[in-house]
């Protein structure tokens, strides 16, 4: 252990000793004695040290149980669009006819869109990594067209690309161009005859991630909302943020166990609610009918009293 971190810490010229800078660090540095494969990130300016846990779960609205079906663990300085990359092809071997997968705006990326389109699943995201452009320049493909044709909008024209050595191109009239408020926070190329939008076939994957969010029903946008339930439910068992073991291997013992832990309380919550609707209908059943019983009986009985009566005042 000290080995590793004087190597990591420390240049060795002949018999000078010298500290490396913050940029020469990385993020596969020893984080913990004690944790010899923990991993440093930082995200949103929060730092973290360890593993990193992703979780998939069932999250149809239809569903009267949804169930966690897939748990992975990987280093924490491996990106999630990297880790659900790796899931894709797993997820559709367990559950078959998924059609749509809900995530952040993390796990977007150009290889996601090609894999999910190879196995025919919806990536929806709730967000999307990139800052946002003032004037919205869509991309999209005519459905009899091939690789290489492409439509793109904006708020004033619709031309057709243009392909190029290693990329496409839109031009647009510069006339309409000229007159256009937006011509200022426009990101096309002022050109001599006409305004200029280069993009790549990843550009044109990004636009459908943001086509398919906004044609997305506004119910069905919040979905995977459940998820961020889903993971309180594992750091619950984290005092302080931290995992009681060390170690990448003990660190997926407790992922799956806390995963099938939670599954199994679903299903037992959602039995024990079954059977108690079953003992409530039971009783009450039960109920209606003793007091239907005791209520026929008591009315055959003032029918026999009364027809006894008219038939000894017709004797007499």
């Amino acid at each position: 252990v000290f080995d590793r971190v004087y190597k990591e810490h420390f240049i060795t010229k002949g018999e000078q000793i010298k500290l490396k800078s913050n940029e020469q660090m990385h993020s596969c540095c020893l984080q913990s004695p004690d944790d010899l494969e923990a991993t440093y990130r930082k995200k949103t300016n929060v730092q973290t040290k360890g593993q990193t846990v992703n979780i998939v779960e069932t999250a149809n609205p239809e569903n009267k149980l949804n169930l966690i079906t897939d748990v992975s663990v990987k280093p924490l300085n491996v990106n999630d669009d990297t880790i659900i990359n790796e899931r894709i092809e797993k997820l559709k071997e367990k559950t078959p006819d998924i059609e749509e997968l809900h995530s952040d705006g993390a796990y977007g990326s150009s290889e996601n869109d090609k894999e999910f389109l190879r196995h025919e699943i919806n990536h929806i995201q709730t967000a999307v990594k990139g800052n946002s452009k003032k004037v919205e320049i869509e991309i999209s493909k005519p459905s009899e067209s091939n690789n290489d044709e492409f439509i793109i909008s904006c708020p004033y024209q619709r031309v057709q690309s243009e392909k190029t050595p290693k990329r496409f191109k839109a031009s647009f009239d510069l006339n309409i161009c000229s007159t256009c408020s937006l011509s200022s926070d426009c990101s096309a190329l002022k050109m001599k005859k006409h305004r200029v939008y280069y993009f790549t076939e990843d550009n044109f994957l990004l636009s459908e991630r943001l086509r398919r969010l906004r044609e997305i029903p506004r119910e069905r946008r919040f979905i995977r909302n459940n998820v961020e339930a889903t993971i309180k439910e594992f750091t619950c068992r984290m005092p302080n943020k931290k995992l009681k073991v060390r170690g990448a291997y003990k660190a997926m013992l407790f992922a799956f166990n806390a995963a099938f832990g939670i599954n199994f309380g679903r299903i037992y919550r959602m039995m024990a609610e079954k059977i108690k609707k079953q003992t409530i209908f039971s009783h009450c059943f039960a109920k209606y009918f003793f007091t239907l019983y005791f209520r026929i009986k008591e009315a055959v009985k003032l029918y026999k009293m009364v027809f006894s009566e008219k038939l000894l005042t017709s004797y007499a």
